[in-house]
């Protein structure tokens, strides 16, 4: 019996702990404790998790997908059509009307009849005759006239003080002045019976070997000129020998370009210097 009565208050006091929480609180006297009662509390702590939305129409049909809607009681529409036979069975078009036919003469070529040719020479002569060629203006004349412009009729961003004197007249307003001018002149000319004044043609041009010797010459006789004036006054020997030798260097340069030249106005010291 003390055994009997010993385990029934053992297991009495095993449910008395199972039904008693008091040892889940935690000491506050504590910051520790206060912290891991907020955590650990007895209470369950708030959960502000937004619930699920559910729908209070109902779900898709399980039996399958509906091309139509997704409502209860809607129906596929679509129907096999698809036939076999009706697809072997092509029907070919037909044209509403035959081709034209030609036949193998009408692919040789002839010659042309003589008021189709006729037709085609007065046609490209009215062509010829009357002929329009489209207005073109040059773009680098009127480059030049606009720059003319803006060199002499005078600035209108820049002060007075900047700019150029404005003209009347440009150059080339000026040229085509006095080529219309001639131009009245020989239609009176002409008119009146007068001969016409005869006009002296311009020389051509020189070429660069020409103006090359002309140079070359030049500086020969402006040395030479010297030389003598110097010689004069009692120039030093030194000094007329330095003159004579730039001499010398012109005379070989002038018979690189036109030995026979050099020869004619080279003296015997200035030959082999």
């Amino acid at each position: 019996e003390p055994v009997r009565h010993s385990n029934r208050q053992a297991g009495t006091t095993m449910a008395d702990q199972k039904e008693n929480h008091a040892w889940k609180a935690f000491d506050t006297s504590s910051e520790a404790g206060r912290l891991l009662r907020q955590i650990y509390g007895s209470k369950p702590p708030p959960v502000n998790v937004p619930l699920p939305r559910r729908s209070r129409n109902p779900g898709p049909p399980t039996e399958g997908w509906r091309p139509v809607s997704n409502r209860v009681g809607q129906v596929d529409p679509r129907r096999s059509t698809r036939s076999i036979d009706k697809e072997k069975a092509v029907q070919i078009p037909r044209r509403a009307r035959a081709d034209r036919s030609y036949s193998k003469i009408d692919l040789v070529s002839r010659r042309k009849r003589g008021d189709v040719i006729r037709d085609e020479l007065q046609d490209a002569k009215m062509r010829m005759e009357h002929y329009r060629p489209p207005h073109l203006r040059p773009m680098g004349q009127e480059k030049d006239r606009l720059a003319e412009i803006c060199a002499f009729k005078g600035g209108k961003i820049l002060p007075a003080e900047m700019t150029a004197i404005p003209l009347e007249v440009t150059p080339s307003e000026q040229v085509a002045r006095i080529k219309e001018r001639e131009r009245i002149e020989k239609a009176r000319r002409r008119r009146a019976g007068l001969p016409e004044p005869t006009l002296t043609r311009p020389s051509a041009p020189k070429s660069h070997t020409q103006m090359l010797e002309e140079t070359i010459l030049d500086e020969i006789d402006e040395r030479r000129k010297h030389l003598e004036d110097m010689q004069g006054l009692g120039m030093r020997a030194e000094d007329a020998k330095t003159l004579a030798g730039e001499i010398a260097v012109r005379v070989r340069e002038l018979r690189k370009v036109n030995p026979e030249l050099a020869e004619q106005i080279g003296g015997k010291e200035l030959r082999n210097p």
